[in-house]
């Protein structure tokens, strides 16, 4: 799991919060001398199947469902509030679907 803060929610909860905190100058939000921190992944984004990036084609398809309230729980506490988001749940398509042929990360039409 490289680039991550790793598979414990909680952990990741407390490293997330501890990196936004420390960019934007302190818990509370940006202050003067912070820098605006961007939190690039959101819930759902996760490791896919067999750990398949989804910025690859092969790696697309989502992690069932039943993962999601674990990849939720990292984003608790107030870790990320104070952090802009840039690329949400869709990210990726859901298992055995055709409703999105594309990657998230290339898809033309999730361009923020």
């Amino acid at each position: 799991m490289k680039a991550t803060f790793g598979s414990d929610p909680a952990l990741t909860s407390r490293l997330g919060a501890a990196y936004v905190a420390g960019f934007q100058g302190s818990r509370d939000g940006l202050q003067r001398d912070g820098v605006i921190t961007v939190v690039k992944h959101w819930v759902g984004y996760g490791t896919q199947p067999e750990g398949f990036d989804a910025h690859n084609f092969y790696g697309r398809f989502a992690t069932p469902g039943a993962a999601l309230k674990q990849h939720i729980k990292a984003f608790g506490r107030g870790s990320t509030s104070s952090a802009e988001p840039t690329i949400s749940l869709r990210s990726s398509r859901p298992l055995r679907t055709k409703r999105f042929p594309w990657p998230g990360s290339i898809d033309p039409f999730s361009v923020c």
